[in-house]
């Protein structure tokens, strides 16, 4: 049904399954309506999920008539393939491959800041403590 539209106001996955649909976005939120998306502005709108957490512009009839002005299919066109190669299956397994590679470093880098030795030490004196109670002893 998308690839019958020229124009979608959408946000998040559905501006994503637009823009794959060769349809042009406008990002849209309750309060804000942003440019068209074009390959100037693509990586901006896709690290924000071409969602509300951009907060910028005003959402009147204005604005989106001065969006919509913007139209052109030559830039639609660009837009879908960047789409189409950026946003694949195979993208989103790399990225989530980096995030989960990057939190596994981060976390075995913990042993080495001041809070974990802080926290080892804690440990320690747990085990200390526990000890001397097993064996009677007052602290």
């Amino acid at each position: 049904m998308l690839p019958e539209y020229d124009i979608v106001l959408a946000a998040g996955r559905s501006a994503i399954e637009a823009m794959a649909s060769g349809c042009a976005v406008l990002p849209i939120s309750p309060t804000v309506c942003f440019d068209l998306v074009d390959l100037d502005n693509f990586d901006l709108f896709q690290s924000q999920n071409f969602s509300r957490r951009l907060n910028t512009g005003q959402f009147n009839a204005k604005s989106i008539i001065r969006a919509i002005s913007s139209y052109d299919p030559g830039r639609v066109k660009a837009v879908t393939a960047a789409v189409r190669s950026k946003c694949t299956l195979d993208a989103a397994a790399d990225a989530l491959e980096s995030l989960y590679v990057k939190t596994i470093e981060g976390f075995s880098d913990q042993s080495r800041l001041p809070s974990a030795r802080f926290t080892n030490e804690l440990h320690g004196y747990g085990k200390l403590y526990s000890i001397r109670h097993a064996d009677g002893a007052r602290s």
